[in-house]
């Protein structure tokens, strides 16, 4: 018998059993994950929403492009399932496509949002002082104006282009992410570990990988 042979004749003998490989951080996440049923609902119907709006129109497909009064108003059908509008478009495609640029635009708008809310919190929350205490204020101010009505006047002034759209979006909704990120910065930057390379002379930004 080999070298490798007798170790695992002898764990066997006293019951020791071989350390399992290590779990990957995705892999423990996606267990936590499905353990919420509420959540893989919600996965499901996300998935079902992408589906609907992207590949939809590729299974059902319809002219959206071109007005056809003769189907003006016509009521649903085997060619029109959910009927037609005034202008004799299809309205199950007309949904489809309108789900297309409400969705590029809404998840355009929070990525944009949460990067310019995560590097303004974290400065804000960094720097502190007066410094801290100006950028806040900046916050309260945006937080405290009617974002919806600000939103649609905007809208209508500019040209309504998606991405027109998305920056107006985008400049009313970082707000709130900055102040949830400035809030982690200020938590983070009292830790032990933070402190612990103030004491021994690092500089301010030698503490920021700490965080």
């Amino acid at each position: 018998m080999s070298e490798a042979q007798i170790i695992a004749a002898s764990e066997a003998d006293l019951g020791i059993v071989p350390a399992s490989k290590p779990r990957g951080m995705f892999t423990r996440a996606w267990e936590v994950f499905a353990e919420n049923r509420l959540a893989l609902a919600s996965l499901a119907f996300i998935a079902f929403i992408l589906l609907f709006c992207f590949v939809g129109p590729h299974i059902y497909v319809t002219n959206q492009t071109d007005t056809d009064l003769s189907n003006y108003l016509c009521t649903p059908s085997g060619s029109h399932l959910l009927g037609c509008n005034d202008l004799g478009y299809d309205q199950l495609g007309r949904l489809m496509v309108g789900g297309q640029t409400a969705l590029e635009v809404g998840l355009a708008a929070a990525i944009v949002s949460v990067l310019v809310g995560t590097l303004y919190g974290a400065i804000s929350g960094f720097a502190g002082g007066y410094v801290d205490a100006l950028m806040m204020r900046i916050v309260d101010a945006g937080l405290s104006l009617p974002s919806l009505m600000v939103i649609i006047i905007l809208s209508v002034i500019f040209h309504p282009t998606p991405t027109t759209i998305i920056f107006i979006i985008a400049i009313f909704y970082w707000f709130g992410v900055a102040r949830l990120v400035r809030g982690e910065t200020l938590a983070l930057g009292n830790r032990e570990y933070v402190q612990a390379v103030r004491v021994v002379g690092g500089r301010p930004l030698r503490a920021i990988p700490s965080c």
